[in-house]
């Protein structure tokens, strides 16, 4: 009887925490943040699509490459941990462990809606677009994790920061036409991953558990 009583309580220890952990806002569902399919390919968005994705390959600069390539992955460090971010490093050391969960967030819920929609990078749907970055695999590019990840971030970054807000929304969103402009990204792709970006970030602004995360944060 007395040895079966620790491996219960163990058990119900795992249980608890378990259910503890989901109730976390780092484990909201990818469900509640739902996303509408990508442009037909024959329809006027996707011929539209295309035509900004040749505009920006034939005028984007050597910097946007040097950029797009730095960024690879949509982490904290590479989107607002150095110039050209507007933050300054103590204000990035003391953002980047909360927003980097935000940002993982609206990676998954990103990732949920790419392995339903399995939209084709653009490259693989036509030959004339050129990445001047490293080309990422698999039919995963509706919506842009890049997009989300830096909407989402920047969006909470201003507000822990609202006097640098509008600074702040203006590199988001860039982040996210980057993926565009050094082309591995459709526009549509861009605009669909801002969207649950922003989503995810009201989200987290009606969420007490999080609300008091930030407000912790912002005490230091």
């Amino acid at each position: 009887m007395s040895s079966t009583r620790p491996r219960i309580f163990c058990i119900l220890s795992v249980l608890l925490f378990s259910q503890a952990a989901l109730s976390s806002w780092t484990a909201t569902p990818s469900r509640d943040f739902p996303l509408g399919p990508p442009p037909n390919k024959s329809s006027a968005e996707y011929k539209k699509d295309l035509q900004l994705l040749q505009k920006y390959q034939a005028e984007r600069s050597k910097e946007s490459c040097r950029l797009g390539n730095r960024q690879e992955h949509p982490t904290f460090q590479a989107l607002f941990a150095a110039a050209p971010s507007p933050l300054s490093e103590y204000e990035a050391q003391l953002a980047e462990e909360l927003v980097e969960k935000v940002m993982k967030l609206s990676v998954r819920v990103a990732g949920y809606h790419k392995g339903k929609f399995r939209r084709p990078r653009p490259y693989d749907a036509d030959p004339e677009i050129r990445p001047c970055v490293k080309k990422p695999g698999g039919s995963r590019s509706y919506p842009s994790s890049h997009a989300a990840a830096s909407s989402a971030g920047s969006c909470i970054l201003a507000q822990m920061f609202p006097e640098k807000a509008e600074e702040i929304s203006v590199y988001g969103s860039h982040l996210g036409e980057l993926r565009t402009i050094v082309g591995v990204h459709y526009p549509s792709d861009v605009n669909a991953g801002q969207d649950l970006g922003t989503r995810v970030c009201q989200h987290l602004l009606q969420n007490e558990e999080f609300l008091e995360a930030m407000a912790e944060i912002l005490k230091k």
